[in-house]
C-alpha cells in the first residue's frame, strides 16, 4: 500500500510538472507573439524618418503637350553620383530617394534638343519640382538652364532642415540640478 501511494504521489508531481512546464511555454509564446505584433505595427514608422529627399516633375513640349518616355538623370555635383527615371504617359518623374547635396538633373529625349538644369540643392527631407519645356531640335543640342533654390515645397507636409556642428555645440547645457 506504501509503494501505491508513492506511485500516486511521483505521477501527481510529474502531472504537475508537465502543467507548469506547459504554462511556461504558454507564456514565452504570447510574449513572443505580442513582441511580434509590436516589431510588425511599430517598426515601420521608425523607417519614415528619411534623411534623403526626391526630385520630381513634368516634362512637356513647347506646345505643353506632356512627353513620355523621357529619361531623367540627377547627378550629384560634388560625388558624381548619378541617379534615373523615366517620364510616365502623363510626363510625370520622380527621381528617390536622393541623399542631401547639389544635383544637375538632365533629360533626353528622341527628337528633342537635351536640356539640363543645374545648382538644384536637396536638403533633408526636401521634395524639390524641376519641370522641364523641351524644344524641338537634333539630340545633339544641349540647353542649359540655372535653378534656383526651391521657395515653398508643396509635394508633402513633412519637413526636415540641416543642422551644422556649429549650432549643435552653440546650444546651451541645462543642469538639471541646478535651481535657476
Amino acid at each position: 500500500m506504501n509503494s501505491n501511494f508513492k506511485d500516486r504521489a511521483i505521477s501527481q508531481s510529474l502531472s504537475s510538472a508537465t502543467t507548469e512546464v506547459w504554462l511556461v511555454s504558454t507564456h514565452v509564446c504570447l510574449v513572443f507573439v505580442i513582441a511580434l505584433a509590436y516589431c510588425v505595427l511599430f517598426l515601420p514608422a521608425a523607417g519614415a524618418q528619411l534623411y534623403t529627399g526626391s526630385i520630381s516633375g513634368t516634362i512637356s513640349d513647347s506646345s505643353g503637350a506632356f512627353i513620355a518616355g523621357t529619361q531623367v538623370q540627377a547627378t550629384d555635383d560634388a560625388k558624381g553620383f548619378s541617379f534615373t527615371a523615366t517620364s510616365d504617359a502623363g510626363g510625370r518623374y520622380v527621381i528617390r530617394p536622393l541623399p542631401p547635396a547639389n544635383y544637375t538633373v538632365s533629360v533626353t529625349a528622341k527628337g528633342f534638343k537635351t536640356q539640363r538644369k543645374t545648382g538644384i540643392t536637396i536638403a533633408v527631407n526636401q521634395n524639390a519640382s524641376v519641370d522641364f519645356s523641351l524644344t524641338v531640335g537634333a539630340f545633339a543640342e544641349v540647353v542649359d538652364v540655372r535653378a534656383g533654390a526651391v521657395e515653398l515645397q508643396t509635394e508633402d507636409a513633412e519637413t526636415g532642415q540641416v543642422v551644422n556642428r556649429r549650432f549643435i555645440n552653440d546650444l546651451p547645457l541645462i543642469d538639471a540640478t541646478s535651481n535657476r
